[in-house]
This record gives structure tokens, sequence and C-alpha cells, in this order.
């Protein structure tokens, strides 16, 4: 009975406090010249960092606080807070500073009218180099190399049941563990490296012109169809709004390689056809009724008599028939005396 309560214990405990993987209490830092002693793995060790793979050069730790609790968000953050200062403290007894990866980053590319598109570029580099570069936010670096990264995981709230849920934070070191066998006087980027970085800024920033030369065509053209667009209308409206008696012609059926289609029915998708014997551009059936309503269009505002007449022009006559040709296409129908 005495061993249940004392499990219910352990358990409640749990359930509404703090669970701390990798560390329990944080052990303090120790002096600057102890720490210039340990190597990486002894500090790992020594600050509670764990890690499930040896053969995986990332150390983790991690801080849950119940929500339950009034100090919650406090002791995420100060834990947090703990594990940079400690980091740091290893880092500089060691002869590095911290340095976020984008100030790192920088300082191997020079400033230039690219420099932008130099960064991109050694953002790809250094991801080649350093295992792990995209999921790292920033370095302790010594003689100008990263010795280990870290990342952060802001705190958040962890909900593990409806009634519960906890402050959480997680920190991640890496050690470099690629970049060991480089001397101190060995360069961190080779000067092939730093010419590849120039290349490759140089190639993107070549593909971006080439994109917005694209792209501005490609909007010039859309500007120039619309203008067009709205120019052919502002003209179809002089046509439509004339008063008084006119004279239309309406071609209302065509012919295409001799055969007679009836007005209103498309046939297949507009596409030209190179004659390869007369050497003449060739139209499809399709094609040959738009040009047929077209042209009706250009004189009358209307590709079909109906229309006109919807839009209450008056019918007067019918003069004779006419006749259009255009290559192998030939349209048919009558002019019209109409009124308005």
């Amino acid at each position: 009975m005495q061993r249940i309560k004392h499990i219910y214990s352990i358990s409640l405990l749990i359930s509404i406090g703090i669970l701390t993987i990798g560390c329990g209490k944080i052990p303090p830092v120790p002096e600057k010249e102890k720490l210039q002693q340990m190597s990486f793995e002894e500090f790992m060790e020594h600050q509670r960092y764990y890690t499930s793979n040896k053969l995986k050069p990332d150390y983790l730790t991690q801080s849950s606080v119940n929500t339950k609790l009034s100090n919650a968000k406090e002791d995420v953050y100060g834990f947090m807070s703990r594990r940079i200062d400690g980091l740091t403290q290893y880092c500089n007894a060691i002869g590095g500073t911290i340095q976020n990866k984008e100030v790192f980053r920088d300082s191997l590319i020079a400033k230039s009218n690219q420099y932008k598109l130099e960064w991109l570029a050694a953002e790809k580099q250094l991801a080649l180099k350093i295992p792990g570069w995209n999921n790292i936010s920033s370095y302790c670096v010594i003689n100008d190399k990263p010795f280990f990264g870290f990342q952060i995981k802001q705190p958040y709230i962890e909900n593990t049941r409806i009634d519960n849920a906890w402050w959480t934070t997680q920190v991640k070191v890496r050690k470099i563990t690629s970049l060991e066998n480089l001397s101190d006087t060995t360069p961190f980027l080779s000067q092939q490296e730093l010419a590849d970085i120039k290349s490759n800024a140089l190639a993107m920033d070549e593909q971006n012109q080439q994109r917005q030369k694209r792209y501005d065509e490609a909007e010039k053209r859309k500007k120039e169809q619309k203008e067009q667009k709205e120019q052919k209308e502002r003209e179809l409206n002089v046509l439509r709004n004339r008063k008084g008696t006119n004279t239309m012609t309406f071609f209302d059926n065509y012919k295409c390689y001799d055969n007679t289609i009836a007005d209103g029915r498309a046939i297949d998708a507009r596409i030209a056809v190179y004659n390869s014997f007369t050497k003449a551009l060739s139209f499809t059936p399709a094609m040959c009724q738009q040009i047929c309503q077209e042209e009706n269009e250009k004189y009358t505002g209307y590709t079909q008599l109906q229309q006109a007449l919807d839009d209450k022009w008056q019918f007067i006559s019918k003069l004779g028939d006419k006749q259009y040709q255009q290559s192998n296409c030939v349209c048919t129908g009558f002019q019209f005396v109409l009124k308005k």
C-alpha cells in the first residue's frame, strides 16, 4: 500500500509539475580555466545534454513546465536563457565567439552589387559543407570556422491531453565534425569554393534578368492586347450607335475547301495550316467561320444580323447577295438596309 502511494505521488508530481529531459537541474557552468580543459563531449555531459545515438552529432535538452503552475512560462524562458549562457561561456573559454548564421555567412563573402545573390549562392555552398546548416541558427566560430552550432525552439504550449498543457522548449547542439581535420591556417572556404559562389551568383543574376525580361515582355503584350481590345470596343460602339439608315453586309455562311458549313457550327480548334502545295496560308473550317464573323463586325459592329436587330436596328430591305474571300476561305451572305 505504501509503495502504491509512493508511485501515485511521483505520477502526480510529473503530471502537474516540471518535466526536464536530459538535464535535471542544470549544473553550474565551470570556471573559465576548467572549461578550457573540457572537450565538447565532456561539456555536453557535464551540462546534462543527451544524445540517443553516439554516432549522431546532435545533443538535446528539453524543459516542459505544466501551465497550471503560475510561473510556468517564466521557468521555461529561464531554462532557455541559462542554456544559451552556458553555451556562450564555453565557446568564449575555448577562444570562440557566438555568431548567428547570417553574420557568419556574410563574413565569408564580399559586399558587392550581387550581395543578395552571393549570399543565396553561399547558402547553397554552406549547406553542402555543413550538414544540417539550414537547421542551425547560431554557431560558435573559432578561427573563422564553426566549431559547433545550436538551434533553440522558442517556448510554446504543448497539449498532451484536453486538460493538460505544458510550456516547452528544446535546445539542440551539433558539433561540426566535418571540419575537424581543417588546420587553423586552412581557410574555411577554399578559393575554388569562393569562386563557385561568385560564379553561381552571376548565373542566378543572369537567370533573374532573363526571367524579368520575359515578365516585362508578357506584361507589355498584355497591356497592348488590353489597349487593342479597348480600341476595338470603342470603334464597335461608334458603329452600333449610328443613327439613321445604313447599308450593312452580313456573311452567314462560309466555304472551306469546297465544304459548305452552316453558320454557327464550330468544327475544331482555331489552327492555321500551311499549304505546302500552294505555299499559302490555309484556314480550317473553324477559322473560316471566325474570319467571316470578324468581317461582319468590322463594318457593322455585329457578328450576326440578329445581334443588330436585337440592338433596335429595324429591317428595311434586302439588297442582294455578297461574297468575301480570304485564301481558301469564302464567306457568303447578303446586304441589308437597316434603320435606327
